[in-house]
């Protein structure tokens, strides 16, 4: 065989394999962060997807406090993650158990309704499920700050720090939400 065609053939099932790649390097990102907070002490407790949108809750196992998480799968091809990245709308959602009286459910059902018109990147919301506080934040990550593209590598450290990061934030912005209260 002429050895330039099996060198095309070759490279054909390269550039097919990335752009396979392409289409489900989101859930290998998925997987991370679930890795990462069951790493943390985190359980799974509740999962699902309609293929678009994928739902997550962890519960601590010590604190029992929660982790919800919102992530919306969005469309990109193999040059989107060459060129600009691979990205994911990402909502993180932190609770904690309320204990003793409930709050007004008036006062947290009217915040709820307004904070839930702040729908933005950056937007701190609140709601109440009835036996939880959740504060929310909804961001856009870069899926290549921390997969490798080529080699599907993960920077475990740096998700982890960030991961940490969102956490910590909103538990602060939960725990200046109870003192207003």
């Amino acid at each position: 065989m002429d050895k330039r065609f099996i060198e095309l053939i070759k490279k054909g099932w390269k550039l097919k394999n990335e752009e396979n790649k392409a289409t489900y390097i989101d859930e290998v990102f998925l997987g991370a962060i679930i890795t990462t907070l069951t790493d943390n002490g985190y359980v799974l407790m509740d999962i699902a997807s309609n293929g678009n949108f994928h739902y997550f809750m962890f519960e601590h196992l010590e604190s029992w406090d929660r982790i919800k998480i919102v992530a919306e799968v969005l469309p990109h091809s193999l040059t989107d993650v060459k060129v600009i990245g691979a990205r994911m709308f990402i909502e993180f959602s932190y609770g904690v158990m309320i204990k003793g009286i409930p709050p007004s459910l008036f006062g947290l059902g009217l915040k709820g309704y307004l904070s839930q018109m702040l729908s933005n990147i950056g937007s701190i919301r609140y709601e109440y499920d009835g036996y939880y506080t959740f504060v929310n934040c909804a961001t856009y990550l870069l899926i290549n700050d921390y997969i490798d593209f080529d080699t599907l590598t993960i920077d475990w450290e740096k998700l982890n720090n960030d991961i940490n990061a969102i956490i910590s934030s909103l538990a602060k912005y939960l725990e200046i939400h109870k003192k207003v209260e």
